[in-house]
């Protein structure tokens, strides 16, 4: 139900939208440049704000892109809630960006999916290591005069899993950082 009722919204919402407004009022528009250090990053407006998920650290939010930088527009004075991306999926921008003069946009993305990707290599790599060196210990462990070798690799395979995992959660846990700059209009290059 939760679901409907946001893709119902989202459906509905009109592009660039941000504040409501009344039947029959002009609604008053400021230009916006949009720039970025970064090819590709993507500006989207958040439509419907979703809870943060406790496991992955990104927010449940129905997003619309607008554009991608560089460019220019006119948008509806108003408070928006944004959100980047650069190709993946849009990760919110914390701040609030309130927009009632003609403004320059700067937008700041940085993907660390190689963070990310290092961080599984590091526990895949420690749990295969440490699995297979406590499978030989356990083998040598059968074997007379093997006992306190089979021991030894077994005890240091457990503890190559244990640190691996330990090591590999920073990694993994590290989110895309998005951010806006909001400053004055100024001419596009």
């Amino acid at each position: 139900m939760r679901t409907a009722l946001v893709l119902f919204v989202f459906a509905l919402a009109p592009a660039g939208a941000a504040a409501q407004v009344t039947a029959g009022a002009p609604v008053a528009q400021v230009p916006v440049q949009v720039r970025s250090a970064s090819e590709g990053v993507t500006l989207h407006h958040v439509l419907v704000e979703g809870r943060r998920s406790r496991w992955t650290g990104r927010y449940a939010d129905a997003s619309r892109p607008v554009c991608t930088a560089p460019c220019e527009m006119l948008m509806p004075v108003g408070t928006y809630r944004f959100a980047l991306s650069d190709g993946g999926d849009p990760r919110r921008v914390e701040r609030l960006v309130d927009l009632r003069a003609p403004s320059l946009l700067s937008l700041e993305y940085e993907n660390r999916d190689g963070l990310r990707t290092t961080g599984w290599a590091i526990f895949g790599g420690g749990a295969l290591i440490g699995a297979i060196t406590a499978l030989v210990g356990a083998l040598l462990v059968l074997e007379p005069d093997q006992e306190d070798l089979g021991y030894g690799l077994m005890i240091g395979g457990l503890s190559a899993i244990a640190v691996g995992g330990l090591i590999s959660i920073p990694f993994v846990g590290f989110q895309d950082h998005a951010e806006i700059g909001v400053g004055p209009l100024q001419p596009m290059p």
